[in-house]
C-alpha cells in the first residue's frame, strides 16, 4: 500500500490523518524532505489578517518559502490545498452558484495572493519537472476546530449561533 506524507497536521491534516491512519506518514511541521513520494501538502497559513497585525512575512514565509523549500524534493504527485478566497472579487460574479474553477482569480490580502501564488509556483514548477500535481481548493472547512473565531470559521460560528437561538 502506498503511503502519503502530511506536511502540516493542523486542523485539516489531523482529521485527514484520523481518516487514514495507514495510509499517511505525518511530518514534522518544518520538515522539507517527505518521507514517502506522495505528499499531501496542507501547511498554510489560515486567515487575511496577520498584515492588519503589523505581520507582512508570515503568508509569504509559510505559503511560499517553505512550499519552495519542499518541491524539489517531492517524488512523487504533490497534492496541494488551496482556498476558494484566491477568486477575490470574482468569487461573487455567479448570483445563483459559487465560483466556478474556470472564473478568473483576483484575490485580495496577503493570504489570498500567496495562495494563488503557490497554485502558480506549483504548476510552473511541476510542468518544468515533469512532475505529477492537483490543487483543491477548498472553502469553509466545517469541523469542531476550537479555534475557529468569526475569521476562521464563519459558517460554523453562524450554525452554533442557530443552534443556540441566537440571530445570525
Amino acid at each position: 500500500m502506498t503511503k502519503t506524507s502530511i506536511m502540516g497536521v493542523g486542523f485539516i491534516g489531523s482529521r485527514y490523518r484520523q481518516l487514514y491512519p495507514h495510509e499517511t506518514t505525518p511530518e514534522p511541521r518544518d520538515n522539507t524532505e517527505p518521507k514517502e513520494d506522495d505528499v499531501l501538502f496542507l501547511r498554510s497559513t489560515t486567515h487575511n489578517y496577520h498584515p492588519k497585525q503589523g505581520d507582512l512575512h508570515t503568508d509569504i514565509d509559510t505559503n511560499l518559502t517553505h512550499l519552495a523549500l519542499v518541491l524539489p524534493n517531492v517524488r512523487g504527485v504533490l497534492n496541494q490545498t488551496s482556498s476558494w478566497f484566491v477568486y477575490g472579487s470574482a468569487a461573487g460574479i455567479h448570483q445563483d452558484t459559487p465560483a466556478r474553477e474556470t472564473d478568473p482569480c483576483d484575490p485580495n490580502g496577503f493570504y489570498s495572493v500567496t495562495k494563488l501564488t503557490s497554485e502558480k509556483l506549483i504548476r510552473s514548477y511541476c510542468e518544468m519537472e515533469g512532475k505529477s500535481y492537483r490543487i483543491l481548493r477548498l472553502c469553509s472547512v466545517i469541523g469542531n476546530d476550537p479555534r475557529a473565531g468569526k475569521q476562521k470559521g464563519a459558517i460554523e460560528m453562524m450554525i452554533g449561533k442557530i443552534v443556540r437561538g441566537e440571530d445570525v
